[in-house]
C-alpha cells in the first residue's frame, strides 16, 4: 500500500510540474503589444474615391483593433488615437477587428469636390498609433445625390446651372402614399406652394439657386440658408394672416422613415405660372437646367438606401384639365434614413390564445429592453397595402414604433381577429432614452381557425320588475347547455333599433345586428363577469337590470360564445323585448300657482363671458302638451292624405284618421302625466334662431320630413320645453332627469328638444364645465306673481346654472347654452299676450327642418353593464390597418 501511494504522489507532481511550465510558456508567447511594433499602410487608390464614398484599403500587422475619422481638409490638424476611439465607441462598428493583414473600409457621407483626410488609431497594449491617407473626391456629375441620410439629417446635393432656382419639398412616404390614394395627389401637387397659389395659400417651401449642398435636419429650420428665407419670415404680413411661427420652418427627420425628396425648377419668384403658361413648344425648345439629359441614381457604392429610381418628368393638371408635361427640371427620388442601431436583449413573442374573435399574445422584453411598441397587422390584401405605404418592410419597424401600443414589462394583450385569416404580430423594442437603439421582432403566419364546437344557446325571457319601478327592465338569460363561454349585449329603446333595421330581414337583419354588437356591445366574460356567467350556466340563470325610461318598450340583443368563441345571434322575437312600468302619479297639489303660473311670459337669460350676450323669447306655460288640440287642421289633413297616396297607400284617408287617434290617445296621455305629477310644462324658450327652434307636437305630426317609431315620441321629442313641479309647500322647482349612484334613473324627464338636435337641461359652472350632470333648480314667484326666476342650484358652495348642453355624439355632450346666472320670466300684459298670439304661434316651417331617419345621430345610448354587477371594461386591440391608421 505504502508503494502504491508513492507512485500515485510522484505522478501527480509530474503532471503538476508540466501545467506549470505550459503556463509559463503561453505568457511568454502572448507578449504585450506595442505600438512601436504596428506595421500600416493606407491607401486609396483613384477607382476607389467616388463622389460621396470612398473605399481605403488598410494593411496592418502588430495592432489589436483599429478605429477612424474623417475630417475635411487635405492637411487637415491630426487627431489623438484616444480621441478617435472614444467616438467610434458610440457608432455601431465603430472598432473595427482585424480579421486578415488586408482589409478594405467603406467610407461614405463625403460630398463631391472635396478634399478629406482620413485619421487612422491602431490600437496596441501601450497606446494608439495614427496613419491618415488624404481623398479628393470628384465633382458632382448627377443632377441630384443624396450624400447622406442618418436617423435624424439627410444630406442631398443638387447640381444645377449657377442660375437656376428650384424648390424642395421632403414628404414621409407614408403621406404621399396616403395622398395619393386618398385625396388623389400627384407629384404635381406637392408644386402648389404659396408662390404659386398666393398668400393665403400656404407658405412657399424653401428655395434654393444654383449648385448646392442642402442638409434637413430634425427639429431645425429647413429654410436656414435658403435663397427665400427672409420672404419667409415676413410672409403673409399686411394681410391679415397668423405671423409666421418658428414651428412653422421646422422639419421632422425620423430613423428607419422612407421619405419622397421632390424637387423642381421654379422662377426667381418662387413660381412655376410663365414655366406652365408661357409657351410649352417655344419652352421645350430652350435649353433645359438639367445638369444631364437623363439623370440617373447616385453612384455606389452609398450607405443611403435608395428606394425606386429617379423620377425626371412631372404631369401638370389643373381642375382635372391635363396640361401635359412640365417643361422645366423636375426630381422625385425616394430614401430611407438610417435604421436605429440593433440593441442587446431580445422579445419573446408566445401565442397564448387562439380563438375565432380573440388572439391572446405574451410578449416577454429581456434585461436592456426599456420599452416595447408592438401592432398586430393582418396579412394579405391588407399588409400589401400598408407595405405600399410605408414603402416596403424596410418601413415596417418605423411604422411600429411611432404607431404602435406599448408597454414597458412583459405583457399578455387580446386582440380582436377574424376567422380563416392569418395575422403578424411586430413588436420595436426600444433600448435607450432617446429610441436610436431599437430592434424588430415579429411572428408570422398566425392562423385564426374555425370552431369544431357547437354553438351557445342562450335563452330569454322578460320579467317584471318586483317592486314595479318604472325606470327598470329586467331579461333573465340562460345557457341551457351549459356551455356560454362568454357574450356580448346590446341594449336600447326599440324606438332607437327600429330606423337602422326596418325594411331589411333575414341574413341582412343578422349581419346589421351583429355589426351593431360588435361595434356597440359590451362582453362579459370570465375576466369581467365570471359570477354572471356562472348563473348563466345554471339552472337559474341571470336577470340582466337596465335603466329605462318610464313606460318605454326596450329591445335586448345577445350574441353568445363558444369555447372557441364562435357566436350565435339572439335578438328576433317578442321574448327580447320588454317594456317599463307606468310612472305611477303622485298625491294631487292643491295649489293656486297651477293657475297663477299660466299665461304668456316673456324669457331672458345672460350668457358668460365678456360680451355678456342677452337671449329674449317667448314662453308659454300650460298643464298640457303645447298646441293641444282635438281637431286635425284640413290643410295638415290634406297634405298627409297626399303624402300616403304618393307612398301607394290604398286608402290613404282611413290611414290619416288612423293615426289621428293615435295622437290624440297619447295627447291625454301625455297631459295625465303632466297632470299627475303636479307639472307645469313651459314651452318656448327659443334662445337661439338658429339652434332652438319650437315645433309642438302637431306640427311633428303634420311634417313628412320627422320620423318617429311611434306616436308617444312626437311628445316627447317636441319642444323647446321646461317642467315646472309644484310642490305640497307651493315650492316652484325646475326638474330634470335623476339618476343613482349606478347611473339608472330614479326620475326620467324628456328632454328640451330632440326633433332637431337632442338638447337637455344641466347644470353648468365654470370650474366643472365638462361635468355635464342634471339638477333640480329652485324657482321664486314674485310676490306680484308677475316675475318667476329660475335660479342656480347649490352644491358643496358650488354654483351650477340652468343652462343647455347637447348631444353630439354617442353619450358626448357639448353646451349648447351656458347661462350667467338665473333665467328671469316676466309675464306678458293681456296686449302683450294677445300680439303674440295673433303673430305666427311658433316659429316651426313644416318640411323646412328635417331630421334624419335615425333619431340622435343614430345614438345607442343605452349599452350598459347590468345593474346587478359592475364590470370592469376588457381593452380589446384592433389590429393595425389602413383605414384605422388614418
Amino acid at each position: 500500500m505504502k508503494k502504491q501511494k508513492f507512485i500515485k504522489t510522484l505522478f501527480l507532481t509530474c503532471m503538476l510540474m508540466m501545467l506549470c511550465w505550459g503556463c509559463k510558456e503561453n505568457e511568454e508567447t502572448q507578449q504585450a503589444t506595442s505600438v512601436n511594433n504596428i506595421n500600416a499602410v493606407l491607401t486609396a487608390p483613384e477607382g476607389q474615391v467616388f463622389t460621396t464614398s470612398a473605399t481605403i484599403d488598410v494593411k496592418v500587422a502588430g495592432a489589436l483593433d483599429f478605429a477612424y475619422k474623417v475630417v475635411e481638409g487635405a492637411n487637415a490638424t491630426p487627431v489623438d488615437g484616444a480621441v478617435i476611439y472614444a467616438e467610434a465607441q458610440n457608432k455601431v462598428d465603430g472598432i473595427v477587428k482585424i480579421e486578415d493583414d488586408a482589409q478594405k473600409i467603406n467610407i461614405y457621407g463625403l460630398e463631391g469636390n472635396k478634399d478629406y483626410t482620413v485619421f487612422f488609431a491602431f490600437r496596441a497594449d501601450d497606446g494608439y498609433k495614427v496613419e491618415s491617407v488624404s481623398l479628393k473626391t470628384p465633382v458632382y456629375t448627377q443632377p441630384l445625390t443624396i450624400v447622406d441620410a442618418n436617423m435624424f439629417k439627410v444630406t442631398f446635393h443638387v447640381e444645377v446651372p449657377n442660375d437656376t432656382y428650384y424648390k424642395v419639398s421632403i414628404v414621409p412616404t407614408e403621406v404621399y402614399r396616403t395622398n395619393e390614394e386618398l385625396y388623389g395627389y400627384k407629384d404635381f401637387s406637392y408644386m402648389a406652394d404659396g408662390d404659386f397659389m398666393g398668400e393665403g395659400q400656404g407658405m412657399p417651401l424653401p428655395q434654393f439657386k444654383g449648385p448646392k449642398t442642402i442638409t434637413f435636419e430634425n427639429g431645425h429650420s429647413m429654410y436656414t440658408g435658403a435663397y427665400n428665407e427672409d420672404k419667409v419670415l415676413n410672409w403673409g404680413e399686411g394681410t391679415g394672416s397668423d405671423p409666421i411661427e418658428e414651428a412653422d420652418l421646422i422639419t421632422q427627420i425620423n430613423p428607419g422613415t422612407s421619405y419622397q425628396l421632390i424637387i423642381w425648377e421654379c422662377q426667381e419668384n418662387g413660381d412655376i405660372s410663365e414655366f406652365m403658361f408661357g409657351g410649352m413648344s417655344e419652352i421645350n425648345a430652350q435649353a433645359s437646367s438639367r445638369a444631364t439629359e437623363n439623370p440617373v441614381s447616385p453612384v455606389a457604392p452609398s450607405e443611403v438606401y435608395l428606394s425606386g429610381e429617379l423620377v425626371t418628368s412631372v404631369e401638370m393638371s389643373m381642375g382635372g384639365m391635363d396640361m401635359g408635361t412640365y417643361p422645366k427640371m423636375f426630381m422625385r427620388q425616394g430614401f430611407f434614413t438610417q435604421l436605429p442601431a440593433p440593441g442587446n436583449g431580445e422579445v419573446k413573442i408566445e401565442k397564448v390564445l387562439v380563438r375565432e374573435k380573440t388572439l391572446v399574445m405574451k410578449m416577454t422584453p429581456e434585461e436592456g429592453v426599456q420599452t416595447m411598441k408592438y401592432n398586430l397587422i393582418e396579412e394579405g390584401e391588407n399588409m400589401e397595402k400598408l407595405l405600399k405605404y410605408v414603402d416596403g418592410e424596410r418601413g415596417i419597424e418605423s411604422m411600429i414604433f411611432s404607431g404602435g401600443y406599448e408597454s414597458s414589462k412583459e405583457i399578455e394583450v387580446a386582440f380582436d381577429v377574424e376567422v380563416d385569416k392569418k395575422y403578424s404580430l411586430f413588436v420595436s423594442a426600444v433600448y435607450n432614452d432617446d429610441a436610436t437603439i431599437r430592434s424588430l421582432y415579429k411572428m408570422t403566419g398566425i392562423e385564426i381557425p374555425k370552431s369544431t364546437n357547437p354553438k351557445a344557446e342562450l335563452t330569454v325571457e322578460a320579467v317584471e320588475s318586483a317592486n314595479g319601478d318604472p325606470f327598470v327592465v329586467m331579461f333573465k338569460v340562460k345557457a341551457p347547455n351549459k356551455d356560454c363561454y362568454a357574450f356580448r349585449y346590446l341594449m336600447n329603446y326599440t324606438s332607437e333599433w327600429f330606423p337602422m333595421l326596418n325594411g331589411i330581414e333575414g341574413e341582412e337583419m343578422d349581419t346589421k345586428v351583429a355589426q351593431m354588437i360588435g361595434q356597440y356591445g359590451t362582453v362579459v366574460n370570465e375576466e369581467n363577469g365570471s359570477d354572471i356567467l356562472k348563473k348563466i350556466n345554471s339552472d337559474e340563470g341571470y336577470i340582466l337590470g337596465f335603466t329605462s325610461q318610464d313606460d318605454k318598450e326596450s329591445w335586448l340583443a345577445l350574441m353568445s360564445y363558444n369555447v372557441d368563441e364562435s357566436t350565435k345571434l339572439f335578438y328576433d322575437g317578442p321574448q327580447y323585448r320588454a317594456r317599463s312600468g307606468k310612472w305611477e302619479a303622485e298625491t294631487p297639489v292643491q295649489s293656486e300657482l297651477f293657475e297663477k303660473l299660466k299665461g304668456e311670459w316673456t324669457g331672458t337669460l345672460k350668457r358668460p363671458g365678456e360680451s355678456g350676450m342677452i337671449s329674449t323669447f317667448d314662453v308659454t306655460i300650460g298643464q298640457e302638451p303645447a298646441g293641444y288640440t282635438t281637431t286635425l287642421p284640413e290643410e295638415i289633413k290634406a297634405d298627409l292624405i297626399e303624402y300616403f297616396k304618393k307612398q301607394g297607400n290604398e286608402n290613404p284617408q282611413a290611414e290619416v284618421d288612423k293615426l289621428w287617434e293615435e295622437f290624440k290617445t297619447s295627447q291625454e296621455k301625455y297631459k295625465d302625466k303632466y297632470i299627475g305629477h303636479n307639472w307645469m310644462v313651459g314651452t318656448g324658450f327659443c334662445y337661439d334662431k338658429i339652434s332652438t327652434r319650437f315645433a309642438t307636437p302637431l306640427d311633428l305630426f303634420g311634417d313628412t320630413g320627422y320620423s318617429a317609431y311611434d306616436t308617444d315620441e312626437l311628445f316627447q321629442d317636441y319642444g323647446p320645453k321646461l317642467f315646472f313641479k309644484i310642490g305640497a309647500d307651493n315650492s316652484i322647482t325646475l326638474v330634470s332627469s335623476e339618476m343613482d349612484d349606478e347611473g339608472f334613473y330614479t326620475t326620467y324627464i324628456d328632454p328640451f328638444e330632440a326633433w332637431r338636435n337632442r338638447i337637455s337641461l344641466y347644470g353648468y359652472n365654470e370650474d366643472y364645465a365638462t361635468d355635464f350632470s342634471q339638477y333640480n333648480f329652485p324657482c321664486e314667484l314674485s310676490e306680484d306673481g308677475n316675475t318667476l326666476t329660475i335660479k342656480p342650484y347649490e352644491k358643496n358652495n358650488f354654483v351650477f346654472t340652468p343652462s343647455f348642453a347637447q348631444e353630439m355624439n354617442m353619450g358626448a355632450w357639448s353646451w349648447n347654452c351656458k347661462v350667467d346666472g338665473n333665467i328671469v320670466l316676466t309675464r306678458k300684459s293681456d296686449a302683450e299676450s294677445r300680439a303674440s298670439k295673433s303673430r305666427a304661434s311658433h316659429l316651426f316651417v313644416p318640411g323646412e327642418y328635417k331630421v334624419l331617419p335615425v333619431k340622435g345621430n343614430g345614438m345607442l345610448r343605452r349599452t350598459r353593464l347590468p345593474k346587478a354587477d359592475v364590470l370592469p371594461e376588457r381593452v380589446y386591440h384592433k389590429p393595425y390597418t389602413v383605414a384605422n391608421a388614418q
